[in-house]
This record gives structure tokens, sequence and C-alpha cells, in this order.
């Protein structure tokens, strides 16, 4: 009954360990012309630097990415673009670009050593990360890399560790909701659903402003066939990528029964879909 957790994280733009990741399979286009020092650009350049900041904390990752981008080209030593630059890689599903990014880097802070340790496990294949990540949190007690290492120990049916991971990382301080949005991912993936919907509701209460712990309460539902609750009080665009991401999930998971449900709401809501559901309908 064991699922992949990194299946969730894809699907659903998860923050599994404390940055949200958008889908692996929506390419972004990283080439941004540079900017000349002499220009008249570069103050409307530097002002950017705040935007960035702000679209980072509000995680409008793409605009971000767009923003950061222009100031590397401007000026990659300039105060936080780098890594900016690197969080919104890493949360748009390409740790490889933050990873190059931060190898490059000739002033490292504190925090862009452990960016560079976290872009670097998610990029190593699943037999090489745990041991990775173990070393390094020999010498960098942080959050996100013990609930990176639960993830991993997870997707590797260590269930009973990767929970204690998930714990170490709530002992070191973290936002509120992340501790049971990942047991009730693990949950999902040990194919307890109940479980999940208790976890992953309780997430969702300690941190109502995260669409993304709600989105996972949300699925649990749905495998937990609670239908009603799970589509309730739902905008018709949000609703419409959450049956989309959970169609995708439950056709990796073998559950006929629920991708059919899935496809038929999204007939209902969306003409666009009509052809996709009638070949699986």
């Amino acid at each position: 009954m064991r699922r992949a957790l990194s299946i969730l994280c894809v699907g659903l733009s998860l923050a599994c360990f404390g940055i949200a990741h958008a889908s692996e399979t929506e390419m972004q286009d990283f080439s941004v012309r540079a900017i000349e020092h002499n220009s008249d650009e570069v103050f409307p350049a530097l002002m950017n630097l705040i935007e960035a900041r702000q679209s980072l904390q509000a995680k409008d990752f793409e605009r971000a990415y767009e923003l950061y981008s222009i100031l590397y080209k401007y000026d990659a030593q300039l105060d936080g673009v780098t890594e900016g630059l690197s969080k919104s890689f890493i949360a748009l599903g390409r740790p490889d670009m933050a990873r190059e990014h931060l190898s490059q880097a000739k002033n490292m802070t504190s925090e862009m050593d452990v960016l560079l340790l976290l872009s670097t496990a998610m990029t190593l294949p699943p037999q090489d990360s745990e041991p990775y990540l173990r070393q390094a949190l020999v010498t960098h007690q942080d959050s996100r890399l013990w609930n990176l290492l639960g993830l991993k120990l997870g997707d590797r049916g260590k269930v009973e560790l990767a929970s204690k991971a998930f714990h170490e990382a709530e002992s070191l301080g973290q936002n509120p909701g992340v501790l049971m949005n990942n047991l009730g991912l693990l949950a999902m993936q040990d194919g307890d659903f109940n479980a999940a919907v208790k976890y992953l509701s309780k997430g969702a209460e300690s941190a109502p402003e995260t669409e993304k712990f709600d989105n996972n309460r949300r699925l649990a539902l749905l495998l937990n066939q609670q239908y009603t609750e799970a589509l309730n009080d739902l905008p018709q665009q949000r609703l419409v990528k959450l049956l989309e991401d959970a169609a995708v999930i439950s056709k990796k998971w073998n559950k006929p029964y629920l991708e059919v449900f899935l496809l038929k709401k999204l007939q209902e809501l969306d003409p666009r879909f009509n052809l996709k559901a009638n070949e699986v309908l």
C-alpha cells in the first residue's frame, strides 16, 4: 500500500520540507536578458529587489524567479540575490539550477549553505540522499534538512524513521502545520486515509492561510471517498486544479474508481477535459 511521497510533492505543489514545489513537468524558460550597470535600467532593477523579496515571501515563486533572475544578471553579488533565486528555483522544482548557482557563489551565507545541501540532496539518487542528509545534519541542524530526510525515508518505506525525522524538524522550529502536514502525507502514503484526514485537517487548521495544506486535506478526503466534504467551498479555478492533480495521483496509485469520478467532475466544470475524460470513461 506504500506510495511515494514525491508524487504528492510534485503533483500538488506541497511543502513537504518547508519549501513549496511546482510540477516538474511545468518547465520554465530560464533565459533572462542582462542589464548594463551604466544603463537607465539600474534604478528600476534595484527597485525590483524589494518586489522580489515580497514575491518570495508571498510564495509567488514565478514572479520571484523572474525578478531575481534579472537582478542576478545585473549583479550576482547583490545582497540576497543568489539566495532568493535559489529558493525560487527549489520552489519551482528545479533544485539542479539552484545547486548550479549556489556552487558559483563567491560569498556563501549560512542560509546559502543549507540551500546548497538541500538542492544537492534533492538531485541525488534515492539510495544516496539518505546518507548525504545524515552527514549534512552533523554540521547543520536545520528543520528543512530533517523534513527532506523524512520525505526520503518515507519514499523508501521507512515509516517510523520518517516520522522521527519529521518530529526532529518540529523540535528545531518551523512554520505552523508543517509537522501535521507531513505526518498526514506519511499516513496517506501508507494507505491509512482515515489517519491522513485527521493529521492533514489539523495541519490545515494550524495554518489556514497555507493553501497547499488544505489541498492535501482535500486529497486525503477524496482518497477516503468523502467526496462532498473534499470539494465543498472552493472557487472553480482552484477546484479544477485540485481535480486535475488528484486525477494524476489516482492514476499513479491505480485507483480507477477515483480517476473516473474526478474526470466526470472535470467534464462538468471545464469542456477542455471532455476528450481526455471520454478516453478514460
